[in-house]
């Protein structure tokens, strides 16, 4: 009975020394999953720190005026940025950089092709699925901007709606028709106004888009009255009250 209880003892023992060592041998999985998680968690957090610091920041590409992403980036001479459709609505109101404030006297816009493209790809990239749709939303709202402001099928004599040097609207008829030119009359303005305009450029639109707006500027009669006295001046060397002056 003693023998039997020693080897029982001895079985009981192995079996501790067995749990014990299955116990520590677990444990060390353990411990070692735990350590090769948090290896994880920091790696991962380190791609996403550095995924966070690569991308760009949206509010470096946001237009001045509109305060949204840009859309057609076009600058002008003095070097600033604004959506194609915000500046081009800014100059009818006031010829002057909205950020600068200097006087904007040419229309020497400057479409940043290459610029506007990466912004569509950084947007598609980097953008939440609500910058994504917004973003996008903008992008039909300027193609049909700029569908709207196209004349078709041009033919002499035509009355158009033409911005001048002053980026103000005036009515015009179109004298000749180039291949890659308008020679244009201002309705109401002496021949000295006549000019050659790009047919692409954004200066033309169909009749009455922006000549029966009532919130932008227009020219007052009595400065059409004084380009028809210069005009007669120039014709004739002299100014005859009788034939430019009303009684």
């Amino acid at each position: 009975m003693i023998h039997a209880s020693e080897e029982h003892i001895e079985q009981v023992a192995d079996l501790q020394l067995i749990n014990k060592n299955m116990l520590q041998e677990t444990f060390l999985k353990k411990m070692r999953k735990r350590e090769n998680i948090k290896q994880n968690y920091t790696e991962r957090r380190k791609k996403i720190k550095l995924q966070q610091h690569s991308r760009p920041k949206f509010e470096d590409l946001i237009c001045p005026i509109c305060l949204e992403i840009f859309q057609k980036v076009t600058t002008t001479q003095c070097g600033h940025a604004f959506c194609e459709m915000c500046i081009f609505d800014s100059l009818m109101r006031k010829a002057e950089c909205p950020v600068c404030r200097v006087k904007i006297k040419t229309h020497s816009f400057q479409y940043c092709e290459s610029f506007d493209n990466r912004i569509v790809d950084l947007v598609n990239q980097y953008g939440d699925k609500a910058q994504i749709e917004h973003f996008q939303n903008r992008r039909q709202e300027m193609e049909q901007w700029n569908k709207s402001k196209l004349v078709d099928n041009m033919a002499i004599d035509q009355k158009v709606d033409i911005m001048d040097q002053q980026f103000i609207w005036c009515v015009a008829t179109i004298q000749q028709i180039g291949k890659k030119e308008l020679f244009i009359h201002y309705d109401g303005w002496g021949k000295e106004y006549d000019e050659f305009i790009p047919l692409q450029s954004n200066r033309i639109a169909p009749l009455g888009l922006y000549t029966s707006r009532e919130d932008i500027p227009k020219y007052q009669p009595e400065r059409r009255q004084f380009a028809e006295i210069l005009e007669f001046i120039n014709q004739h060397g002299e100014l005859s009250t009788q034939n430019i002056l009303p009684d």
